[in-house]
């Protein structure tokens, strides 16, 4: 249910829902952008998961591929806030958001209309290969920004190197997180699955 306002598609889908997508003649652009409240509810289920709500925006996967749940988008060029496409670590990018973690695994195809989630709680995608350090492991309430990995993010570290700031993208904190041994970090180590964090970016 969401606070007053009419959402164009459930949450978990997106728009096309797999159906094919004319590009000569995109359908919903009048969407892109719209802004709607969700509950933060379990995927799958109507129990909540937390007592937090989720500010979600109306989107258009830009990437030329699928999105799948959990990515860290940034805006397209000429698109800003109406168009999304998979986030880098490169100076100049901001993130957007977090992709929809109730969609199917598979993610959303091209030129879809999806949601991010710009504040509230999200699983989002964390990976082995990220710039990680010593000190980065995933606790309760740690910083988390962008990782040099596209589409995916890491906890910021207690100390690091100039480079680190091609990573200063910060998006929030973790909500959902640990030490080695839980499966989301290995030695200090960031491995692949994901990460509940709380996103700030609006």
């Amino acid at each position: 249910m969401s606070r007053g306002n009419k959402i164009p598609f459930p949450r978990g889908r997106s728009a096309a829902q797999g159906t094919t997508i004319d590009t000569a003649d995109l359908q919903g652009v009048h969407l892109e952008g719209q802004i709607v409240y969700l509950p933060d509810i379990v995927k799958g289920a109507k129990s909540r998961r937390s007592n937090a709500d989720v500010v979600c925006r109306v989107v258009r996967n830009a990437s030329s591929g699928l999105l799948p749940p959990g990515t860290a988008v940034q805006y397209a060029d000429g698109y800003w806030g109406t168009r999304v496409t998979t986030c880098t670590a490169a100076i100049g990018n901001q993130c957007a958001g977090i992709v929809d973690d109730h969609l199917p695994t598979t993610g959303a195809q091209d030129n879809d209309l999806i949601y991010i989630i710009v504040h509230g709680p999200v699983s989002a995608k964390i990976v082995t290969g990220a710039t990680s350090h010593t000190a980065s492991k995933i606790y309760q309430g740690r910083s988390m920004w962008v990782a040099d990995v596209a589409g995916t993010v890491e906890a910021v570290p207690d100390g690091g190197t100039s480079d680190d700031k091609l990573l200063g993208h910060f998006i929030g904190k973790a909500i959902d997180g640990g030490t080695a041994g839980t499966g989301l970090v290995t030695s200090g180590f960031i491995t692949a699955g994901t990460v509940l964090v709380h996103v700030e970016i609006e």
